[in-house]
């Protein structure tokens, strides 16, 4: 603020350090070189440059429902989480098949235990892969 108990008075936007060598009495000390401006010139400059967007407004439309599209497409996950999910169906039925076999030639049950829960921790596994991609599927349809 200058001038802030006269009629004078007038609203400056200038860098912290526009003063900064003269307040420290060291003439080495870098002053900020930017200028002072006003509450209208920066009103000014903020109304030009959304003017220069205007004039510009198909191409940034464009651009911008390029990125929408990007940001929301959800076609690569939906592959991925199709490829998990047939992973996961065939890890099922391996481990059903599987204890079908040992049901029919039953061997130690502690290698079919041991067996059987590496399978089922494997499934797990897919199965939260498969429910990461349903999220972030999710996710990208909302608009998050």
């Amino acid at each position: 603020m200058w001038h802030s108990n006269q009629k004078y008075r007038k609203v400056i936007y200038q860098c912290n350090h526009k003063y900064l060598g003269r307040k420290k009495n060291d003439p080495d000390r870098e002053t900020c070189r930017t200028p002072n401006l006003t509450e209208d010139e920066i009103k000014e400059l903020f109304i030009t440059a959304v003017n220069i967007l205007i004039g510009q407004k198909t191409e940034v439309a464009k651009s911008v429902e390029d990125i929408r599209r990007s940001l929301y497409n959800t076609g690569d996950l939906e592959k991925k989480q199709k490829a998990i999910y047939a992973e996961m169906t065939e890890l099922s039925k391996s481990a059903a098949d599987y204890a079908a076999q040992n049901a029919v030639n039953p061997s130690t049950q502690e290698d079919y235990i041991k067996k059987y829960n590496e399978m089922v921790e494997r499934y797990q596994a897919v199965k939260a892969q498969y429910e990461e991609l349903a999220k972030e599927i999710q996710h990208r349809r909302a608009g998050d």
